[in-house]
């Protein structure tokens, strides 16, 4: 196998191809990879590798069961790769196609810059701590993997530790403060990471807050440990306690907005006006949306035009912290009081200004607190801010910041921030592609600005072409460790969400689209998280932004969103029995709404997962999906249909019968008699006799029948359909009683046509269902149009409406033909009828049914003539020898079509028509549909007669 390998442990094992990531769908496998990395390049005994795959219990066999997933993983990863090697295995890898060994070189490189060039060294720490993806060896971090798991975890602690060492030194102090909470909340024990919190606090003139920070850890490492603090620590404290420490002074005055952006706001004019107009006459408004979505962009753009103090939470780390923040943005000095609030209120109470409060969501209650009351007793303040949800406080008025909804403009800031990071002017020829990569990244400006960094070191195509995930980070340097990449920006907002939202946000990857509650309920409980706490935690997914929606009580996942989330799915081990649930709910749905609406997205997902897992399933859902597909024209459904009926697990399976009935009725649309024929003859084999599993088939062979002319067999179908279908399925006995009708109708026995177009009118009545109604409408108008066109015409009508409305494709079309075909018969002009038939051709065009566009043409040569194209006629004629449609020749549109042929062979000749009939012959069916579609064009010319008889 060619192309470079690269394996990811940081986290759940990746293995990547050439970037593309490759399967490793078992247990077994992924360990075997794992534990053959530990090595290093060194051989791995037979007996390691056998307790590693089975947690030293390993059964009868063992080692057979090795060489079996040996030889798997080889054909996955290469035997090139996967060496053998007494007394064992190896994996012959470069180290530096490990994320692990590359962090490791990155964190020490890193360690020699920090004292002399910190700017250099926060960058290389920024590209280490990015490849993580979750613990080391995440899988088998509680096994085999253990040591390396937490060697690793620790490493990435001090490469943490390290980076807001650089940023101290840097003097971006927000970022080291809100890192080094969070880092001591999760190391309350770890001295350096508290010690740096301490320089942090001081250097940002929060003096007692930093000698708290040391007094809480002393009393820690006292009660748990028996220690006391280290003489660094020590010294430090000191150092603070005398203002002895070397560093920036702190700042005094407000925090100023931060300067106007060097680029441009692209595609928020809209956004802006109303932010503008909102804070013209509201006190309190909040910019909310999901992460990246560009709200504090927006806020810097309408502040940098008023008096306003910027207030950046990020380095809130804790609730408690929110005045103290407050305060240090305005420039006050610590109460002596120690009552913040009061002074931060006595301040503003005579300010005219507005205070721009950024990033609230994980403090979101202490800041909601604050602000109501800073406007309730400071009457000229007004508070703007940025969140993932609102603050839900009195006066509130909300502006929901989305997506950039035009692709044009996601191409244009796409464009402009390439630009921006020196990166090549968009060419012409790769504006689809641009187009294609922002609607994959769902148009959020901060995913689009990162792939515009991207480009330019790794260029559009390799962009384009990978897991927006993976490659998306390294933006601009000055923003926060938040906005550095996608995953951090997603990490973050997935942290403050409770735990039923951030089980249920893992478990919703697996809706491809659109879903809803009960959707949700269906798929996603379980004892973990049960179906009644469900609706709340989507509700607070929706609150936060991590879920767009409700819109007309739907939700969905931003596909950044859902790839995250499926990456959690799979991290927690339950991507297998949640596809399952999926798959299941899709079937049930499919079950209760056969003729549709139906999510086609969810059934395209849960198809192709059952057929890779479950054949079972994917049989199960081709079956109850046979009516949709064929009235909906979903030619993919019916191809599943035979990708399922085939799949080894599928033999014996009671509905394996219906698949093929679908997947024949598929190939009858396309114009495959052959195909469709011994499809159907399948299905009616692999059931028992009578089995209404094979009605559908009985169905499919009726139809092929009838357009090759003959009618006796076709009858014969339809009535075995009827008597094998289930007494519930009315939409197949619908379908084979008016097929029944129609076929009858051809015949001539107009009175015994009629009668089972009555039956089939019936059947649709006691179903309640409109799609069958719109198909007996169909069946009833064919039975007249012999005998009372007017009363044809208005029972065709009504079904085309119908079954345009309810997205029937293939009983629109039909309906559509034969209306046409009426009005072309009863028409004074043909020609202003033949303009008709472009819809119905562009309609069979455009859903793919070859065999009604056979059929079309056929029912347009008699029109044709009427109107003076009698050669274009002639021609179509030619190629109709060849076509897989016909009709006996007493049956009454054969008699109407030599009629017709007989007409033109009159007027032009004998010669002239063999001319016309032989280029005709042997044509393409495209061919022939431009033919038609040039002749309908001709006949509105005021020659038409005369120029379409010249040959």
């Amino acid at each position: 196998m060619s192309g470079a390998l690269e394996f990811g442990v940081l986290g759940a094992l990746e293995v990547r191809r050439d970037g593309e990531r490759l399967a490793m769908p078992g247990r077994a496998q992924r360990a075997l990879v794992c534990r053959l990395l530990l090595a290093a390049g060194h051989v791995v005994g037979a007996e390691e590798l056998v307790a590693a795959l089975w947690d030293g219990d390993a059964p009868d066999g063992a080692r057979h069961a090795l060489h079996t997933n040996v030889s798997r993983l080889r054909g996955r990863i290469g035997a090139d790769v996967l060496v053998t090697r007494s007394p064992g295995y190896l994996l012959a890898v470069d180290p530096g196609s490990v994320d692990a060994t590359l962090f490791e070189r990155e964190v020490r490189e890193a360690g020699a810059l920090l004292a002399r060039d910190p700017g250099a060294a926060a960058e290389k720490l920024e590209t280490a701590l990015a490849r993580w993806r979750g613990p080391a060896y995440a899988e088998f971090a509680d096994g085999f993997a253990r040591g390396a798991s937490v060697r690793l975890g620790e490493l990435r602690t001090a490469a943490e530790e390290s980076r807001c060492e650089a940023w101290l030194a840097l003097g971006r102090l927000d970022r080291a403060l809100g890192e080094l909470r969070e880092l001591t909340a999760a190391h309350p024990l770890r001295e350096r990471a508290h010690g740096l919190l301490m320089r942090a606090l001081y250097l940002a003139g929060r003096q007692s807050e930093a000698l708290e920070v040391y007094r809480s850890l002393s009393m820690r490492l006292r009660e748990e440990l028996g220690l006391e603090p280290s003489p660094e620590l020590e010294g430090l404290h000191g150092r603070i306690l005398r203002h002895t420490l070397p560093g920036a002074a702190p700042r005094t005055g407000p925090a100023p907005v931060p300067g106007r952006p060097l680029t441009a706001l692209v595609g928020r004019a809209d956004e802006l006006a109303g932010l503008t107009k909102l804070l013209d006459g509201a006190r309190i408004v909040t910019l909310v949306g999901p992460g990246g979505v560009g709200k504090t962009r927006l806020a810097r753009e309408v502040a940098g035009s008023r008096a306003a103090s910027w207030i950046d939470l990020a380095a809130a780390g804790d609730p408690a912290d929110v005045p103290r923040v407050f305060a240090d943005a305005l420039g006050l000095p610590e109460p002596v009081s120690g009552h913040v609030r009061e002074a931060l209120v006595e301040v503003l109470r005579p300010a005219r200004t507005l205070l721009v409060a950024d990033n609230c969501e994980h403090v979101l209650p202490a800041v909601a607190e604050l602000v109501e009351r800073i406007v309730q007793q400071c009457p000229a303040v007004t508070v703007l801010a940025t969140s993932r949800e609102l603050l839900a406080v009195p006066g509130e008025q909300v502006l929901a910041v989305g997506p950039l909804r035009e692709p044009s403009q996601a191409v244009a800031l796409f464009a402009e921030r390439l630009r921006a990071s020196g990166g090549p002017d968009l060419a012409p020829g790769d504006v689809p592609r641009a187009t294609a990569l922002c609607a994959r990244l769902d148009g959020l400006p901060l995913a689009i600005e990162l792939a515009a960094a991207r480009v330019r070191g790794l260029g559009l195509g390799a962009v384009v072409d990978r897991p927006a995930l993976d490659v998306l980070s390294g933006g601009w340097r000055t923003g926060g460790p938040r906005h550095r990449s996608l995953r951090a920006v997603l990490d973050w907002s997935f942290a403050l969400l409770d735990p039923s939202e951030q089980i249920l946000l893992r478990r919703l990857a697996v809706f491809s689209g659109r879903f809803g509650l009960a959707d949700a309920e269906a798929v996603c409980a379980d004892g973990l998280l049960p179906s009644g706490r469900i609706a709340v935690a989507l509700a607070g997914l929706a609150d936060k932004s991590m879920v767009a929606g409700p819109e007309d009580d739907r939700y969905r996942l931003l596909d950044t969103v859902r790839a995250y989330a499926a990456e959690l799915l799979a991290r927690h081990g339950e991507d297998l029995s949640l596809s399952a649930a999926h798959a299941r709910h899709q079937i049930a749905v499919a079950r209760r709404h056969p003729y549709g609406p139906l999510p086609v997205d969810e059934l395209r997902a849960a198809l192709r997962w059952a057929c890779a897992e479950d054949a079972g399933a994917a049989v199960e859902l081709a079956a109850e999906l046979t009516l949709y597909a064929l009235f909906h024209m979903r030619f993919e459904f019916q191809e599943w249909a035979a990708t399922a009926a085939e799949l080894p697990g599928a033999a014996g399976h009671p509905l394996r019968p219906a698949a093929l009935a679908s997947a024949a009725f598929g190939a009858w649309a396309r114009g495959d008699f052959g195909r469709a024929t011994a499809l159907a003859r399948r299905a009616l084999a692999d059931a028992p006799p009578g089995s209404p599993n094979s009605a559908a088939a009985r169905a499919v062979l009726g139809d092929v029948a009838v357009l090759e002319g003959r009618f006796a067999e076709a009858i014969g179908q339809y009535e075995g359909a009827v008597r094998q279908a289930d007494s519930d399925d009315l939409g197949l006995i619908c379908g084979a009683l008016g097929s029944k009708a129609i076929t009858l109708a051809y015949r001539g026995d107009v009175e015994a046509a009629r009668q089972a177009a009555d039956d089939c009118r019936a059947v649709a009545d006691k179903s309640g269902e409109p799609a069958l109604k719109a198909v007996a409408l169909y069946y009833a108008g064919e039975t007249w149009m012999h005998g009372d066109p007017v009363r044809a015409l208005e029972l065709l009508e009504e079904s085309r409406r119908l079954a345009g409305a309810l997205g029937a494709h293939f009983i629109e079309g039909i309906a559509t033909v034969s209306v046409v075909t009426l009005r072309g018969r009863t028409d004074a002009d043909p020609a202003t009828a033949l303009p008709a038939y472009r819809d119905a051709i562009e309609h069979w065009r455009r859903v793919g049914n070859r065999t009604q566009q056979w059929v079309t043409l056929r029912n347009l040569i008699p029109l044709l003539v009427a109107a003076g194209l009698e050669a274009t006629a002639c021609e179509l004629d030619g190629a109709l020898e060849g076509a897989p449609v016909g009709f006996p020749a007493d049956a009454p549109e054969a008699v109407q079509l030599v009629g017709a042929l007989a007409a033109a062979r009159e007027r032009l000749g004998a010669d002239a028509v063999g001319r016309a009939r032989e280029r005709g012959a042997g044509r393409s069916l495209d061919d022939l549909v431009g033919l038609a579609l040039t002749a309908i064009a001709e006949a509105a010319r005021p020659d038409a007669g005369q120029a379409g008889s010249s040959l």
